[in-house]
């Protein structure tokens, strides 16, 4: 019988490959998920920032309104006095009512109000042509009691992978 320090060893280097092997199997797999997490987290954070602009242009939009009556020399809340949901675009020269329904909710906006879609030769959002999105705009018009003030609101709701609904809601 052979009692040579080298006998104690064998399979060592296979005991050795495996645990190894683990080891970085549990390493990729990690950094695998952590790449699935982050390319859907894209998504989100790309729909969320669409719909940040999308609010700020119905922002924009009432404010020319405003401008457009007073370079009109016309009262500056004209076409914006009667509180209501509307639906605006950035060619719009009125408010649109198009029969909206509810308060000035996201969810009421879910609901009610069309589907924005989006013209890739111009790369614009209008209720016209282009391909229908995800993105719904319904802007709040509330005027103060003594006509001097008036708040607008634009709310901009989607419903996201998985069915979550999520809403941008500026003022």
């Amino acid at each position: 019988m052979d009692k040579s320090p080298r006998n104690n060893f064998k399979g060592q280097i296979l005991v050795e490959a495996l645990v190894a092997l683990t080891i970085v199997s549990i390493g990729l797999l990690g950094t695998f998920s952590l790449l699935s997490n982050s390319l859907s987290l894209n998504k989100v954070v790309s729909n969320q920032y669409v719909a940040s602009n999308l609010a700020m242009e119905g922002i924009e939009v009432a404010k020319n309104l405003i401008d457009h009556n007073i370079l009109a020399l016309s009262p500056w809340n004209s076409g914006l006095s009667n509180d209501g949901i509307y639906e605006i675009t950035y060619k719009s020269d009125a408010l649109e009512s198009a029969g909206l329904i509810g308060s000035c909710q996201a969810s009421d906006i879910a609901q009610s109000a069309r589907v924005l879609n989006f013209d890739s030769s111009f790369g614009l959002y209008s209720y016209d042509a282009g391909s229908p999105t995800i993105y719904r705009r319904g802007i709040c018009i509330q005027n103060s009691l003594d006509g001097k003030e008036i708040t607008v609101r634009s709310i901009i709701t989607w419903i996201g992978r998985g069915g979550a609904d999520f809403n941008v809601d500026l003022e």
